[in-house]
C-alpha cells in the first residue's frame, strides 16, 4: 500500500547519510584540514544515531556557519534536506558544495537530483552536463544521471507547453485536515470511496452525492475497516463490490494481499475475503482496480516474472475464482515501479502511475494507454503538466464520460495533507463515454423483484456481449454500454414469458443511463407477450436479420411449453390508409408464424392476426408512442 510519509525510519535515514557522507571522501592518504571532522560533525553524527534528526541539522548548521565551505557538513546537510523533503534547502546547500568544491564530481549530480525535485528543469540539465562532462567513475551515477537528463529536457517542454487543467478540492464532505487518496467512485457518479489516513491508520471511507453536493464522509459501513490499515480500494460499477489491500494479516500470503468485500442487504459491506493463489502470492500485491463487468481485475505486483520492481498485471473471473494473472508487457512495465492501475468503464483505456521512463516529470508520473484490437497496450503517454509534478502522482480515476478526473495532490491550498482534487480532462487524454443501463425485474402483478437471466446482445452483429443475473432481493441489474451500437435485452425466468427490448445508444444519449422496468408474466391463458426485437423494413413483412435472436428465444420459448397455443399478432400505428394497415400487420404476424413453422413448430399450435391500429398501447401523437405501437405480440390461447 502507498505510503506518503515524507521521512524514512532513522535507522535507514542515518545509514543513508553516512553512506553519502562516505561517498564525498576522496581516496587521498591525507585530507585538508578544513575538511576534517570537527566537533559540530560528532555532535551531529551522535543526534542521528539517537533519531534526533532535527538537531543533527541545527548542529551542522552551526558547523557550517563557522566553516561555509566544509564538504562533509554541506553534503549531510543536502542529505538530511533530501530526505526530510525540503528539496529547496537541500538544492541550496548541494549549491554551495559545488561552489566550494567545484572538483567534487558526485556533487553536481547530487545538486541536479535536487534541481529535478524542485522543478529546476533547466539548471539540472547544466548540472548534469557538468557531471558527465568530468567523466565521472561511478558507472551507477552515469546510467541515472543520463536518464534524469532526458527527463529533464522531457520536463522542460512539458512546462513550457501545460495541460489547460485547473484543479478544484473536493471540498469538506471528503477532505479534511488528515491525509485523503486513492480515490473510486460507481458508474453513476453518486457514491465515492477513498482511503483516508489519520493517527497513522489507513481506512476506507465512502461519500454519498446529496443535491449535487458530496455529503460528510464516514468510515466504509460494515466489516472492512480494523484497527489496522485498509485502503487503495475499487469499486465495481454497480458498488456491490469492493476489491483492495490488507497488510500483513493472518492468513495472508505476503506483505500485502488483495481482498474482496461485498454489499449486503443492510448497507453494510461483509468480511474481507481473501482473494486466494494464483491472485495473491508471497509478493507484494496491491492497489487493485476491478473492470466495469467485475470479470477482470487489474493490480500492481512484485511477483516473478515481471519487467522490474512492480509491475501492472491482470486476472480473469473464471465463475468461482481469479484465474492465473496475466503481466501487461513490455508496453507498459519497465525495470521500474508501475503502481496505481485504473481500467476506465470502456474497458480499453488504462491510466496508471510509473517511475521508470524517460519521459517523466516527477518520481512517479500518470500515463496513460488504450489497448488495440484487444490485443496490444499502445506506448503510454505521459499526461503532461500540471497533472504531473516532480513529486508522486498517483489513484488517477476517471468518470464514466471522460469528462472530470479525480486524483490525490499535496499541492497549496488544501485542507491539510494529501487531498482529492476534481479536473476536467482536455481530449486528447480522454476515453471513450460510455452510458449504461439500469433494470428492474418484477412480477407484473405481484411486484415481487426476480432473479432473471438477463441477456444484452449487439443487435448489428447479433453476439451476446453480457449475460448476468438481476439481483434477488431488488430484481435489479446494470451493464455498461458503449455509444453508435444498437442493442438488445432479453429477460427470462423459467416460470415466466420472456421480457425484450432494445434501444440505441448514440452522442446524444450518453448523459442520462438507460432505465428499463421488466414487469414479467406468468404463462396463463390470455396473457401477452409483447416482441420488441422483431423488426420489418419500413410498408414491408419480410423479416429482417436483426430479428434473428429474438426468434430463437421464441422457439426455445415454445419448446418449454410444448402443448402450448399462441396466436401472433400484428399491430401498426395510426399512419397511413386502414386498409393497408391491416393488410401489413396480418402479413407481418404471418411471417412470424411461417418462420415459426420452418424451424419445427406445428402449425396447429398457432394463428396469427392482424390488428392494424385497433389495439394501441402508448399515445399515436408522439413518435415515441407510434414506435411502441409498431408491434409483434404473441397472446397464450391455451397451455393444454
Amino acid at each position: 500500500m502507498k505510503s506518503i510519509s515524507l521521512r524514512l525510519p532513522t535507522t535507514i535515514l542515518f545509514a543513508g547519510i553516512w553512506m553519502l557522507f562516505s561517498l564525498s571522501t576522496t581516496s587521498c592518504k591525507a585530507q585538508k584540514k578544513e575538511d576534517s571532522p570537527n566537533k559540530f560533525e560528532k555532535k551531529g553524527l551522535e543526534f542521528l544515531q539517537k533519531g534526533e534528526t532535527q538537531k543533527a541539522i541545527e548542529t551542522f548548521e552551526k558547523g557550517l556557519a563557522a566553516n561555509p565551505g566544509h564538504k562533509d557538513l554541506l553534503n549531510m546537510l543536502g542529505a538530511l534536506y533530501k530526505d526530510a523533503g525540503q528539496y529547496e534547502l537541500a538544492a541550496q546547500r548541494l549549491k554551495t558544495l559545488t561552489i566550494y568544491h567545484y572538483d567534487y564530481t558526485n556533487g553536481y549530480y547530487f545538486l541536479a537530483e535536487m534541481q529535478f525535485k524542485i522543478m529546476q528543469f533547466k539548471e539540472c540539465i547544466l548540472s548534469l552536463d557538468t557531471f558527465l562532462m568530468k567523466k565521472p567513475e561511478r558507472k551507477d551515477l552515469v546510467k541515472e544521471a543520463e536518464m534524469l537528463h532526458k527527463r529533464a529536457k522531457f520536463s522542460v517542454k512539458a512546462v513550457e507547453k501545460p495541460v489547460d487543467v485547473t484543479f478544484i478540492n473536493m471540498g469538506k464532505g471528503i477532505n479534511s485536515k488528515n491525509h485523503e487518496y486513492w480515490p473510486a467512485m460507481t458508474i453513476d457518479g453518486q457514491t465515492f470511496i477513498f482511503t483516508r489516513q489519520q493517527s497513522n491508520r489507513e481506512d476506507v471511507y465512502l461519500s454519498k452525492k446529496m443535491g449535487g453536493e458530496w455529503g460528510k464522509a464516514y468510515p466504509l459501513p460494515g466489516e472492512v475497516n480494523s484497527d489496522r490499515n485498509e485502503g487503495t480500494a475499487s469499486i465495481t460499477a454497480d458498488g456491490k463490490y469492493i476489491f483492495f489491500t490488507m497488510c500483513n494479516r493472518p492468513g495472508g500470503y505476503g506483505s500485502c494481499d488483495l481482498y474482496l468485500s461485498i454489499l449486503q442487504p443492510d448497507g453494510t459491506f461483509s468480511k474481507p475475503r481473501h482473494l486466494q493463489p494464483p491472485l495473491n502470492t508471497p509478493a507484494w500485491e496491491s492497489q487493485p482496480s476491478i473492470s466495469h463487468d467485475g470479470l477482470t481485475l487489474y493490480f500492481s505486483s512484485g511477483r516473478e516474472g515481471g519487467y522490474g520492481g512492480l509491475d501492472l498485471w491482470k486476472a480473469e473471473w473464471k465463475g468461482t475464482h481469479f484465474g492465473e494473472p496475466v503481466n501487461l508487457g513490455p508496453e507498459v512495465n519497465t525495470p521500474g515501479n508501475e503502481e496505481s492501475p485504473f481500467i476506465h468503464p470502456d474497458g480499453v483505456t488504462l491510466y496508471f502511475s510509473s517511475g521508470g521512463r524517460e519521459n517523466c516529470i516527477g518520481g512517479k508520473d500518470v500515463y496513460i494507454t488504450r489497448l488495440q484490437d484487444n490485443q496490444q497496450w499502445s506506448t503510454p503517454e505521459n499526461l503532461g503538466y500540471p497533472i504531473n509534478t516532480s513529486g508522486d502522482d498517483f489513484g488517477f480515476i476517471v468518470d464514466r464520460l471522460g469528462q472530470f478526473a479525480y486524483m490525490a495532490s499535496d499541492r497549496a491550498g488544501g485542507m491539510g495533507g494529501m487531498d482529492i482534487y476534481q479536473l476536467e480532462l482536455p481530449g486528447n487524454i480522454k476515453p471513450e463515454p460510455v452510458s449504461y443501463v439500469n433494470g428492474f425485474v418484477f412480477d407484473k402483478i405481484t411486484k415481487a423483484p426476480i432473479a432473471a437471466t438477463v441477456e444484452l446482445i449487439d443487435l448489428q452483429t447479433g453476439e451476446t456481449f453480457r449475460k448476468i443475473t438481476s439481483d434477488k432481493l431488488r430484481g435489479e441489474f446494470m451493464v455498461v454500454l458503449k455509444k453508435d451500437k444498437q442493442y438488445m435485452v432479453n429477460i427470462d425466468e423459467e416460470h415466466y414469458l420472456f421480457y425484450s427490448d432494445n434501444f440505441t445508444l448514440d452522442e446524444g444519449s450518453l448523459e442520462k443511463p438507460f432505465v428499463i422496468q421488466a414487469p414479467l408474466t406468468k404463462p396463463d391463458s390470455g396473457a401477452i407477450m409483447v416482441l420488441n426485437n422483431i423488426f420489418f423494413d419500413v410498408d414491408k413483412f419480410i423479416l429482417k436479420p436483426e430479428s434473428k435472436n429474438e426468434l430463437n428465444k421464441l422457439l426455445q420459448f415454445l419448446h418449454k411449453f410444448p402443448r402450448m397455443s399462441i396466436e401472433i399478432g400484428g399491430h401498426t400505428d395510426n399512419t397511413g390508409f386502414k386498409d393497408r394497415n391491416v393488410k401489413l400487420s396480418e402479413n407481418r404476424a404471418k411471417a412470424v408464424l411461417e418462420h415459426l413453422v420452418a424451424h419445427g413448430i406445428s402449425r396447429h399450435r398457432m394463428t396469427y392476426k392482424g390488428y392494424a391500429d385497433d389495439m394501441p398501447i402508448a399515445d399515436n401523437n408522439t413518435p415515441e408512442g407510434r414506435s411502441q405501437n409498431r408491434r409483434t405480440e404473441i397472446k397464450i390461447i391455451s397451455l393444454e
